[in-house]
């Protein structure tokens, strides 16, 4: 494995938290990326300030759907070519993005618990038609075959 120095790790590291990207990240460093594979591999504490970084990169993320869709931005406007205002401007689409994450429920997705076994499904009959049930399911000579 390659020896990566201090000075290497925490330029990879800020450039993480910047951008998010793992292999982009370690351009400027001297080092290739799969140096910093390798070395998150085998050092528990790099690959702990790694997911750090990630984390903080998510919340540069969340902060800027937040200010997209919950505070907006000044657009100007022109009219023939000179500057008459500023038009306050919203993402609809990172409005329903930070919604989705933080109220419950809201989501595309619905998350199941399941438990499967091994085992075979038992149906009963319906209530009160038990003969009827019986005689539809019930084996015939050509199954028998």
């Amino acid at each position: 494995m390659q020896y990566v120095d201090e000075s290497a790790r925490r330029k990879y590291l800020e450039a993480l938290a910047r951008t998010g990207l793992l292999g982009r990240s370690a351009d400027g460093t001297g080092y290739r990326p799969g140096a910093f594979r390798e070395l998150r591999k085998v050092d528990a504490d790099f690959e702990e300030q790694v997911q750090e970084s990630l984390q903080l990169y998510g919340e540069c993320l969340e902060a800027e759907l937040h200010r997209r869709g919950v505070e907006g931005w000044d657009e100007p406007v022109y009219q023939k070519g000179d500057h008459v205002g500023d038009v306050r401007r919203f993402s609809d689409a990172c409005l329903l993005a930070k919604t989705k994450k933080c109220v419950r429920g809201y989501g595309d997705r619905t998350e199941l618990d399941v438990k499967v076994q091994g085992g075979v499904l038992v149906v009963g009959a319906p209530a009160g038609d038990a003969a009827a049930w019986a005689a539809k399911f019930a084996p015939t000579d050509d199954s028998a075959k």
